[in-house]
């Protein structure tokens, strides 16, 4: 487990610390790189194996990373964003980007409900944009990703109407939220090789349609289809040649699939790209 910032009655810390099964605290830096900070969370981006945070630091709100492997030192990402004191962020691995929902500002009399966007790969800040009936202002809450249902989960904080004094305004939340969000925004996957025919990824889009990203199908056309373990087809598509590095498509299957291990085989000419998926119980 790896702790990092935080604060007492009157110290906002800087320093990050490991703690090991069995073995006790080691302290992996004292933050000495890092400049005066407050409201700080942190992150693990498991691409990379390394931490990263985002703070107020001064007048705006930066973000930095360390890598797990050592050296530990922090290197600051090169944008910023308005001084806010963050209340939460979730490390999205699929779409390689960290998200950040809410805040206050420095002194809690003013609260955000700003979807913030960090691309893990480049450090460029982004807003996403929010569809539907969603929480009011808030700052405090905790949020976590569910993988399975790629969705974001944010519960309880201070919630209050207008912006602010919280203090005069708000009062404390139970309430649970979901908030989805595509894999859209601020990321860039990398250009495959020429030719080559790969899938990015797969998912349940619908309970009998199942949606994936491939690569390499703009070069002619593509037929995808699913299969089961057994070998039966269960749906197929034929996709034209079409423009960009990548396409995002769906297929319908004949029934919703039970849960099991699934195939979705592409083939376009002599090319050929498998993706195993699992569909889990609800």
């Amino acid at each position: 487990m790896v702790v990092f910032g935080g604060q007492d009655a009157s110290t906002y810390f800087k320093d990050t610390w490991s703690l090991k099964y069995g073995s006790g605290w080691s302290r992996l830096s004292d933050g000495a790189d890092l400049p005066a900070i407050r409201g700080s969370v942190v992150v693990y981006d498991s691409r990379r194996d390394r931490l990263i945070a985002i703070a107020e630091a001064v007048t705006q709100t930066r973000a930095y990373w360390m890598p797990l492997g050592g050296p530990y030192v922090w290197t600051a990402f090169p944008g910023s964003i308005f001084d806010v004191t963050p209340s939460s962020a979730v490390y999205d691995s699929v779409g390689d980007r960290v998200l950040l929902y809410g805040g206050s500002d420095p002194g809690e009399t003013s609260a955000y409900d700003n979807l913030l966007q960090l691309n893990a790969a480049t450090g460029a800040w982004s807003s996403g944009s929010v569809s539907g009936s969603g929480p009011l202002l808030r700052y405090g809450h905790a949020m976590v990703r569910d993988p399975l249902r790629e969705r974001f989960l944010i519960y309880g904080g201070t919630e209050g109407i207008g912006n602010g004094p919280i203090q005069t305004y708000g009062w404390l939340s139970p309430s649970v939220w979901l908030l989805t969000a595509p894999y859209t925004v601020g990321v860039n996957a990398p250009a495959p090789a020429d030719g080559v025919l790969a899938f990015r990824r797969a998912w349940l889009a619908a309970p009998d349609r199942i949606a994936f990203e491939l690569a390499g199908a703009a070069a002619g056309p593509t037929r995808v289809e699913v299969y089961d373990v057994a070998g039966r087809r269960l749906g197929r598509v034929e996709l034209p040649p079409g423009d960009g590095a990548t396409r995002v498509a769906s297929l319908t299957l004949a029934h919703a699939p039970a849960p099991g291990v699934y195939i979705v085989h592409a083939r376009r000419g002599t090319r050929a790209a498998s993706q195993r998926m699992a569909v889990l119980p609800r």
